[in-house]
């Protein structure tokens, strides 16, 4: 389960930031994510309540936006969303596509007293 790892990452980053802003207690964190790092879900949340006990983080709600896998075909420029990992040009068929969106990770931001 690498989504414990990543949220400990995460929470790492904004302890610093926390301490920087003089924040006792963070009561938000969002996120944006993209779909390329292969999160789930469910089990990133459930890692954010483990991690976040006894620290404060902790009864902070997580918020994420996800994004979407997005190419571009170098050889005929059609734009499409990448479904299932599948990195093929539904136009053309050509393996040579560009990652235009996905791979996105980026606090947004961090909400406290």
């Amino acid at each position: 389960m690498h989504e414990l790892t990543f949220i400990e990452n995460i929470l790492r980053a904004c302890t610093e930031a926390s301490q920087q802003n003089h924040l006792k207690k963070v009561t938000r964190i969002s996120l944006e994510i993209g779909k390329m790092y292969q999160l789930v879900p469910d089990l990133l949340h459930f890692a954010f309540k483990t991690a976040v006990t006894g620290t404060l983080f902790e009864g902070a709600t997580l918020d994420i936006e996800w994004k979407s896998l997005t190419g571009e075909c170098t050889g005929c420029g059609h734009s499409f969303t990448i479904e299932e990992f599948v990195f093929i040009c539904p136009e053309c068929g050509s393996f040579n596509i560009k990652l235009v969106s996905g791979k996105e990770l980026l606090i947004k931001s961090i909400e406290g007293n």
